[in-house]
C-alpha cells in the first residue's frame, strides 16, 4: 500500500527533474524575471489596497534600500499612462476623440501583461519575446520614474511632507512622552527635497514601492537571458553578437529617456540661469528666465524654492500684485521671528490665490510652530490647540495636529477629547511606532478616567503595534492595569 502511494510522486519528481535538465540556466533566470514581474504587480496591487505590514523585522540597510512598505505611497496601481491626458495636447479633433475612447491603462496592469508574456518564455516557442518584453519592463520603469520626476513631480511633495511630519512627531514623542520607546521603526529619512532635478530623482527612487523594484529587475533579468538565446545551439553565443544586442537595447532606452526628460533638463538650465541672473542682481533677466523654465516644466509651479526665487525677483522690483512676492517677504518676516506679520503676509498670499499648496504648506508649518511654541510656554495649551485647529482647517491630512492636540488636551484633563484627536490621528497614519504611543496615549485617558479595563485594552492594542522595547506600555501593564 505505501508503494503504490509513493509511485504517483515518483513520477511527478521525475518529470520536473527531466523538465529541469532540459530548461538552460538562461531560462531559468528567464522565469525568474517574469516571476519578478508578476511579483511586481502583486506588490503594486497590494500596497494600493492595504499597507503592507512593517513590523520593524526589516535591516535598517534593506530598508533604506527599498523605502518603508510599511507607508501606502504611489504604488502604480493608482497611476496611469493615461491617453486622455495625451489627447489634451494633440491639436487635431479627430485624433482627440479616438485618443480619450482609449481606456486608462494603469503601470500595474501593465506590469501584469508583460509578467505573463514574460512567463511564456520559458518555452522554445517564445523566447523571441525575452529582449522585447524585458525592454518594455525597464520603459515601464522609466515612464514611471520620469513621471514622478518630471511630468507629476507635484505628487513628491505631499511625501516629502509626510517624511517630515513622522519625524518631528517621533521626536516630540521622545521628548514629552517618556518613558521613551526604543523600538526600530523603518521610517523615511527626513530631508527630502523636489527643489532640481537630482533632488527629484532622489526622492523618486526613495519612495519606489517594492513592486518597481521587481518590475525593473525582472526586465533586466529578461533582458540578460534574451542575449544568449542561441546557446542550445551553437553552445556559445559570440561576444560580438552579445554586444551588438546589448548596446541596440541601451541605446533603444537611452533615447527614450532623454526624450522623456530632455524638457525638464531644459527647464532646469533656465531655471539655474535665473538663479544666476538672480544672484547677480540682473532681476528682469532672472524673471525672463524663470518664466521660460516655467512654460518648459509647469510642475515648477508646486516646488517652494522656485516660487521663492521667482518671489525674491518681483519683491526688488516691487511687484506687489503677485502671490509670490508675499511668499518671499513672509520668509523674510519669519526669519525675523515675526510670526504674527508671517501669519499676514501668507494669508494675504492665499486671498491672491486661494489653492495655491506652497502658500497652504507655508501657513500650516506656521501654524504648528505657532502651537508647538505655545505649547513648550507652558499652561498656554488653549491658544496652541487654537493654532493647531487652524492648521487643520487648511490642510485637513495634517498629522501632526492631531497628535499634538491629543496630547494638549490631554495636559488640560479633558480626556475625552484627547481619546478623539488620538484616535483620529490613528486612522490617519501608517507608522506603527506612532500609533502604538497614540494607543498608550489613549491608555493613559482612561486610566485617568479610572476605566482599568478599556486602559488595558488600549495598552495591549499598542503592545501588538510595537513588541521591541514599548516601555510606556509595560511600565503601564506592570503597573496593574
Amino acid at each position: 500500500m505505501p508503494l503504490k502511494l509513493f509511485k504517483p510522486l515518483d513520477k511527478g519528481l521525475n518529470l520536473l527533474i527531466n523538465l529541469l535538465e532540459k530548461l538552460s540556466v538562461a531560462t531559468l533566470l528567464g522565469g525568474v524575471g517574469a516571476g519578478f514581474l508578476l511579483g511586481g504587480f502583486i506588490l503594486g496591487w497590494y500596497n494600493d489596497q492595504i499597507t503592507i505590514p512593517a513590523g520593524g523585522y526589516l535591516t535598517p540597510i534593506l530598508e533604506n534600500s527599498l523605502g518603508n512598505p510599511g507607508c501606502k505611497l504611489l504604488s502604480y496601481m493608482s497611476l496611469t499612462i493615461s491617453a486622455p491626458e495625451i489627447a489634451c495636447h494633440n491639436p487635431r479633433p479627430a485624433v482627440r476623440e479616438i485618443l480619450h475612447a482609449i481606456p486608462r491603462l494603469s503601470f500595474g496592469n501593465l506590469a501584469l501583461v508583460f509578467g505573463v508574456l514574460g512567463s511564456l518564455t520559458i518555452f522554445r516557442p517564445f523566447r523571441f519575446l525575452r529582449i522585447p518584453i524585458g525592454t518594455a519592463s525597464l520603459l515601464l520603469g522609466v515612464t514611471f520614474i520620469a513621471k514622478l520626476t518630471c511630468f507629476h513631480s507635484n505628487l513628491l511633495e505631499p511625501l516629502v511632507d509626510i517624511n517630515d511630519q513622522h519625524m518631528k512627531l517621533l521626536f516630540f514623542s521622545t521628548v514629552n512622552l517618556p518613558p521613551n520607546n526604543l523600538a526600530f521603526e523603518p521610517s523615511f529619512i527626513p530631508g527630502f527635497k523636489t527643489d532640481y532635478l537630482l533632488d527629484r530623482i532622489d526622492s523618486t527612487f526613495y519612495f519606489l514601492s517594492w513592486g518597481w523594484y521587481l518590475t525593473m529587475a525582472g526586465g533586466v533579468l529578461l533582458v540578460s537571458t534574451g542575449l544568449h538565446i542561441g546557446i542550445e545551439k551553437f553552445n556559445y553565443v559570440p561576444l560580438s553578437v552579445i554586444l551588438r544586442r546589448m548596446g541596440m537595447v541601451l541605446f533603444f532606452l537611452f533615447l527614450y529617456s532623454l526624450g522623456l526628460f530632455l524638457p525638464c533638463m531644459l527647464a532646469e538650465y533656465k531655471q539655474i540661469k535665473g538663479d544666476n541672473y538672480l544672484a547677480q542682481g540682473n532681476y528682469e533677466q532672472a524673471l525672463i528666465e524663470y518664466f521660460s523654465a516655467q512654460r518648459l516644466n509647469n510642475q515648477l509651479f508646486y516646488h517652494p524654492v522656485f516660487r521663492e526665487n521667482l518671489g525674491e525677483v518681483y519683491y526688488k522690483l516691487n511687484r506687489a500684485d503677485t502671490p509670490e512676492y508675499y511668499i518671499y517677504r513672509g520668509t523674510l518676516l519669519s526669519k525675523e521671528g515675526k510670526t504674527l506679520e508671517t501669519l499676514a503676509t501668507y494669508q494675504q498670499a492665499l486671498r491672491m490665490s486661494p489653492d495655491d499648496p506652497v502658500i497652504k504648506k507655508y501657513l500650516v508649518s506656521l501654524y504648528i510652530q505657532q502651537g508647538l511654541d505655545y505649547f513648550n510656554a507652558g499652561s498656554n495649551e488653549y491658544s496652541a490647540i487654537q493654532s493647531w485647529k487652524a492648521a487643520l482647517e487648511i490642510d485637513p491630512r495634517q498629522l501632526q495636529a492631531h497628535f499634538y492636540m491629543g496630547k494638549a488636551y490631554f495636559d488640560m484633563g479633558n480626556y475625552e477629547q484627547s481619546i478623539v484627536e488620538n484616535q483620529t490621528f490613528i486612522a490617519k497614519t501608517t507608522n506603527s511606532i506612532l500609533k502604538a504611543n497614540a494607543y498608550s496615549n489613549i491608555g493613559d485617558c482612561y486610566v485617568k478616567m479610572e476605566k482599568p479595563k478599556e486602559a488595558r485594552a488600549a495598552y495591549l492594542l499598542s503592545r501588538s503595534l510595537d513588541r521591541i522595547l514599548n516601555n510606556r506600555m509595560t511600565d503601564s501593564l506592570a503597573g496593574g492595569i
